[in-house]
């Protein structure tokens, strides 16, 4: 990691450090969305002609960095083998926050839904105690859960978005331990 420059942004006024990143010492968390080959080519071709204009934000946690924002930017560049990386570091307390940030191409219900899964089952590997309840910062609304549940582990063409209306006058977050709630989800998928 190479430091270019820190600076404070301008809302939460958070110091944050933009830096040049060796290839390898980046990662991509395995919660983020599915890889869109369509859109990695087409900012492959974009970068080819303008340049790499917009960093990728990572954020730095046990040693390694895994993109928040940018997953399909850092793809594209690999692949054009480029070897670092302009990238804007951000705290650790923003690693599960990476759905906020989906902006270059927002995701249906059936990627948000798959993408809430991999972030809940992560969350519950870190701690099975903390209840469901205290972590709707992290989730866009409870019933992408419950459909991430039956997408991911019973059904991978469950038509998610056919169903999303129906499940969210029904889905809520639950009260309980993520112990216990895991349970209830597949219960509910």
């Amino acid at each position: 990691m190479r430091e270019i420059a820190s600076f404070q942004e301008p809302v939460r006024h958070r110091k944050l450090s933009l830096c040049l990143l060796d290839v390898k010492e980046i990662e991509v968390p395995h919660f983020q969305r599915d890889l869109s080959e369509t859109l990695k080519e087409r900012l492959k071709t974009a970068i080819e002609k303008l340049g790499f204009l917009v960093p990728i934000i990572v954020v730095q946690r046990e040693g390694k960095f895994y993109v928040i924002d940018g997953q399909h930017r850092f793809f594209a560049l690999r692949e054009l083998g480029v070897d670092e990386i302009l990238a804007i570091v951000v705290g650790e307390e923003l690693y599960h926050y990476f759905l906020e940030l989906n902006t270059e191409k927002p995701p249906n219900v059936k990627e948000k839904s798959k993408q809430a899964y991999r972030l809940y089952m992560e969350l519950f590997k870190e701690n099975d105690s903390q209840l469901e309840e205290d972590l709707i910062d992290y989730f866009e609304k409870p019933e992408y859960i419950t459909l991430g549940f039956t997408i991911e582990e019973f059904e991978p063409k469950f038509s998610a978005s056919f169903y999303e209306s129906f499940v969210s006058k029904i889905d809520k977050f639950l009260r309980l331990p993520l112990s216990s709630a895991v349970e209830e989800r597949r219960n509910r998928a």
